[in-house]
């Protein structure tokens, strides 16, 4: 699978214009998403504001920073997943993953292109 790279034209807004508007941007395979579950646990996390570390700090008080985990360490969290099928009844709407850790990997790929997608598109005027 080629390398990924996010540019205006990017892996999302090439999938807009051809895809349900519900469901994954791009529906990846296990090896495929292990791979990118991997690369979002190596990607650089991202600075916040003075304003969103509060209410993190807040949320975290408040649930426990535990709760607060992304998909990805979840998946690592919690080995059991590979065995546990997906069962949904949204599955023909949202898609079938063979089991849960699946499931989470997918949904890590699709939040990760959204948040690429969407910084790409913070550096463009907004009104032309």
């Amino acid at each position: 699978m080629a390398t990924r790279e996010l540019d205006t034209g990017g892996p999302v807004t090439a999938k807009l214009a051809d895809r349900n508007p519900f469901g994954a941007m791009e529906r990846l395979d296990h090896d495929e998403l292990v791979r990118e579950q991997r690369a979002s646990r190596a990607s650089p996390r991202r600075r916040y504001s003075l304003s969103a570390r509060a209410l993190f700090t807040v949320m975290d008080q408040l649930y426990g920073r535990e709760r607060t985990l992304e998909n990805a360490a979840l998946v690592d969290e919690h080995p059991e997943w590979e065995a546990t099928p997906f069962q949904s009844s949204f599955a023909g709407d949202f898609g079938r993953y063979a089991s849960l850790a699946d499931l989470f990997r997918q949904i890590g790929y699709d939040e990760r292109l959204h948040k690429l997608e969407s910084e790409a598109r913070m550096r463009e005027p907004r009104f032309r």
